[in-house]
């Protein structure tokens, strides 16, 4: 599967530059991709961090320029990030405080999905930031109002899930769910606080570009002959 995955990607690539414009094989895209946050109306659970701050964990809505609109929870504790502010980023399995943890990985993916139920309260928000903190090892102080993280719901959901694949909810999720961590960068290259994103499979990617490049080749081989018709 692996094998053949790996033949369509490379099809597909070659494929994409075959009908792509000289215009912009002369000039590639180079930059980074950019990211803003904006503050959820849910989000309002405050946290204690180790280093005396006090502050908001997700969920923020993000907005990025080559992954879309979605909403995101931070990876990290101790480090700021500013809303309605544009950040630079790349797409890792890891960050400066570790991997991306199956755990961690498993509840973005089903929030995203919709099998973790309906988000209506801050609370819900705030036990599952604290979850995705939990799993990923960064220090905090749990607010009273989500109870202890003994009980918390997403964390036992979490534990579960990896038990059932024979694994430990902390263990390294290798891209597992096609979840990433942003790693975010301000203007001047310093690090803010990373953030979740899920994307799609490379395999998957591939399949709908190759889907897609017959109709492009087919539309515009039409406009060619009504062209020469005229």
């Amino acid at each position: 599967m692996k094998n053949t995955c790996k033949k369509i990607i490379k099809l597909s690539a070659v494929l994409a530059l075959a009908g792509m414009p000289a215009a912009l094989m002369a000039n590639p895209i180079t930059s980074e991709p950019t990211v803003s946050l904006t503050l959820n109306t849910l989000d309002t659970t405050e946290f204690s961090i180790p280093n005396g701050t006090e502050g908001y964990g997700g969920p923020f809505n993000a907005s990025t320029s080559a992954n879309g609109n979605f909403i995101t929870f931070c990876v990290q504790t101790e480090v700021d990030i500013n809303t309605s502010t544009t950040y630079y980023y790349t797409l890792s399995q890891s960050d400066s405080s570790g991997v991306l943890t199956l755990g961690a990985a498993y509840l973005y993916s089903s929030y995203l999905n919709g099998s973790l139920g309906q988000f209506t309260t801050a609370t819900e928000y705030g036990e599952l930031q604290a979850a995705i903190w939990t799993l990923q090892g960064q220090n905090f102080s749990n607010p009273s109002a989500l109870g202890s993280l003994t009980s918390n719901p997403y964390l036992i959901d979490a534990v579960n899930a990896a038990t059932a694949l024979g694994k430990s909810d902390t263990n390294a999720s290798n891209g597992a769910y096609g979840v990433e961590i942003m790693n975010i960068t301000d203007s001047t290259g310093d690090a803010v606080q990373n953030q979740l994103i899920e994307v799609p499979d490379a395999c998957s990617t591939a399949l709908l570009l190759g889907a897609m490049l017959p109709v492009g080749f087919i539309l515009r081989k039409k406009l060619g002959m009504v062209a020469a018709k005229n």
